[in-house]
């Protein structure tokens, strides 16, 4: 919601003009009083919203609120009697995880550390030129996201997850300018690399399924774990931390596992038909 909220007014008496008269119960004229009221500036005041609760995101009882903002979650105190959406809110912080159920606008979001916005069903989509910012995890699990002409941030211990309940492709939608720090595949029927990711500067984390990278080329500066598979097609991987997959590591054509980690603990079940691996 926006408020307004007027200063500087002043009141004051005067006389009207001689030809506005005012006749008492007597039937006597006498020249009518006016109130004179003077408007001074006025400003807007937004609400701010807060999750402190995890939930669902139409659940009031998850937001709390100010007009004031701020990132200290005691500043929140009031209890939210609706939802924040883009055309109501001056600006959200997700403080607890939150999952979205259906189609939502929103603007001028942070996810915090350690917290988590989970699409699970519907569309985000983001409004304006505003960001979303992601300092800890954004959950792809089977909803959508649609930035628009918004820009998505990834912060310095952030995560990309993947954990829908069918096959997912990437989109440009999820991936952002700033790049992707932590990359997480935890989806039974597997991910596919479906847009240009170029580099994970944080951890490629294997959960569950296969995550097929197709032709796309891709440098992982941290580690890569898990119990999951990887497939390569001509593409390229550039591993340069510990490299420790238990699962299924295949080509399905021409392309390279580099691999230049200090630590190349398992390689999982190797098939090695088409592809190469490469000690760098």
């Amino acid at each position: 919601s926006i408020y307004y909220k007027l200063s500087d007014i002043s009141i004051t008496q005067g006389t009207a003009p001689d030809n506005i008269i005012s006749t008492d119960q007597r039937g006597a004229s006498s020249p009518r009083e006016t109130i004179n009221i003077t408007m001074g500036s006025y400003q807007a005041i937004h609400t701010y919203y807060m999750a402190k609760s995890p939930g669902n995101w139409d659940d009031d009882a998850v937001w709390f609120t100010n007009t004031i903002g701020g990132t200290t979650p005691g500043a929140y105190t009031t209890v939210a009697t609706v939802t924040p959406s883009a055309s109501n809110s001056g600006g959200i912080i997700i403080n607890a995880d939150v999952t979205v159920i259906a189609d939502l606008e929103i603007d001028q979001i942070t996810v915090n550390s350690g917290r988590s916005l989970i699409l699970n069903l519907g569309t985000v989509t983001v409004t304006g030129s505003t960001d979303l910012v992601v300092n800890g995890s954004l959950d792809m699990g089977d909803g959508a996201l649609s930035m628009g002409g918004a820009v998505l941030l990834y912060g310095d211990s952030s995560s990309l997850i993947y954990s829908g309940s069918g096959e997912q492709t990437t989109t440009l939608e999820e991936m952002s300018a700033s790049g992707v720090v932590n990359l997480v595949i935890d989806n039974t029927d597997g991910v596919v690399l479906g847009s240009d990711l170029t580099t994970i500067s944080g951890n490629l984390t294997l959960t569950d399924g296969t995550f097929t990278t197709g032709d796309y080329d891709f440098t992982v500066e941290g580690d890569t774990t898990g119990s999951g598979n990887l497939t390569i097609d001509s593409g390229t991987v550039d591993v340069n931390g510990t490299f420790n997959v238990t699962g299924t590591i295949d080509f399905t054509d021409a392309g390279n596992l580099k691999l230049g980690g200090a630590t190349i603990t398992s390689l999982g079940n190797l098939l090695t038909d088409f592809g190469t691996v490469y000690y760098d």
